[in-house]
C-alpha cells in the first residue's frame, strides 16, 4: 500500500533535501519511509540532480556556465576559427574550404604532400557538467528531402577537433579513437563524475591541445 505523506512531512523532507543535502537513504531513515515513497518525495526538488536516486549515489550540485550569446552556427564558426588559429600557432599548415557543403572544416597539409581531413566541433557543457561533442551531422540530400543524421565515416574524417570554451582548450581526437561512439563523445572537464556505473570513463587528457598527433599521424 502506498504511504501518503502529509503537507508537514513533505515540507520536512524538502528542507532535509534542499537545505541540508541529505541523501535518499538518510531521508528514509529520518522519516521512516520506504524507498519508493522517499524517492517520489524528493524527485521533483531542485537539489535532486539525479534521475534515479539510490542509497549509494551522492547528490551533485553543479552550476552550468552560461553559454556564449551566439547562435549555434556562429558558435561553430567561432570554434573553427579558434581551432585554426591554435593549429597555426603549433606550426601546422592549415587550409579552409570555400564552400560549407562539405565534411571537411579544415585541411592540414603534410610534409609528404598529403592532407589530413579535420572536422571541427563545439563541445557543449550539459546540466550534469559533462562536455558533449557531436560525431554526426544533419544533412538534406535535396531541397524537398528530409533531414537525416549522418555519422561521419573514416573516409570523410581523419581527426575530430573539439573546442571547449569553458577550459579554453582544443581536443584533438583521431577518428579511430572515436569509432566506437555512435553519435557523440562525452568527456568530464569541469568536474569528476559521481559514479562510474561500472564503465571506464573516456579520458580526454592525452588529447588536450595535442596537435603533435596531426604530425605523427600515419595514413591508413
Amino acid at each position: 500500500m502506498r504511504t501518503k505523506l502529509t503537507a508537514a512531512q513533505r515540507e520536512a523532507i524538502r528542507i532535509d533535501r534542499e537545505e541540508h543535502g541529505h541523501t535518499l537513504w538518510r531521508i528514509m531513515e529520518r522519516h521512516g519511509l520506504p524507498r519508493t515513497t522517499a524517492y517520489r518525495a524528493i524527485s521533483g526538488l531542485d537539489d535532486s540532480k539525479v534521475s534515479r536516486a539510490s542509497p549509494t549515489r551522492r547528490v551533485v550540485n553543479f552550476e552550468r556556465p552560461p553559454r556564449a550569446p551566439l547562435s549555434k552556427a556562429n558558435l561553430g564558426e567561432a570554434s573553427r576559427q579558434l581551432i585554426a588559429a591554435r593549429m597555426l600557432q603549433a606550426g601546422l599548415d592549415v587550409f579552409m574550404p570555400i564552400g560549407e557543403d562539405t565534411t571537411v572544416d579544415l585541411l592540414v597539409l603534410r610534409a609528404d604532400g598529403g592532407a589530413l581531413k579535420c572536422q571541427c566541433k563545439t563541445m557543449f557543457v550539459e546540466e550534469s557538467g559533462v562536455h558533449r561533442m557531436p560525431l554526426i551531422t544533419v544533412r538534406k540530400w535535396g531541397p524537398n528531402s528530409k533531414a537525416v543524421a549522418h555519422r561521419y565515416s573514416p573516409d570523410e574524417v581523419d581527426f575530430f577537433l573539439g573546442y571547449a570554451i569553458e577550459v579554453d582548450a582544443v581536443f584533438v581526437f583521431p577518428y579511430e579513437d572515436t569509432a566506437h561512439f555512435k553519435r557523440s563523445l562525452s568527456v568530464w572537464l569541469l568536474r569528476s563524475p559521481v559514479g562510474t556505473n561500472q564503465h571506464v570513463r573516456f579520458d580526454a587528457t592525452p588529447y588536450r591541445n595535442a596537435f603533435h598527433l596531426l604530425t605523427e599521424f600515419k595514413n591508413r
